[in-house]
């Protein structure tokens, strides 16, 4: 399933859900219990911000018996990062192609 930039966009904009998927990142497979592990929020609240990076595609769950482990989903994030590259490149590709580096043009 497609997620639109905006959600994401939109999801990795707290500082709270950046922390969540760099928890995933070090280690995928985690319990609401271990995301929420030093967070210093409650667990519901934990679980509210999952919701926003699953419904925007950047995690997935998955039940292990009684419990639902979190995983990384790193396709919306990588467009994502392509859009970025795409509008804002790099200056050295600006100067490869003749465009202005100063802004000026």
């Amino acid at each position: 399933m497609s997620h639109a930039p905006n959600e994401v966009y939109q999801a990795i904009s707290d500082p709270t859900r950046r922390l969540l998927l760099r928890k995933l990142r070090e280690r995928e497979g985690r319990t609401l219990g271990e995301m929420a592990d030093g967070l210093g929020i409650s667990r519901f609240g934990v679980m509210k911000h999952l919701a926003v990076l699953e419904e925007a595609g950047l995690i997935k769950t998955q039940r292990a018996g009684r419990l639902k482990l979190h995983y990384l989903e790193t396709a919306p994030l990588a467009a994502v990062i392509t859009e970025i590259r795409y509008l804002f490149p790099s200056p050295a590709k600006e100067e490869a192609v003749g465009a202005p580096v100063d802004g000026t043009g």
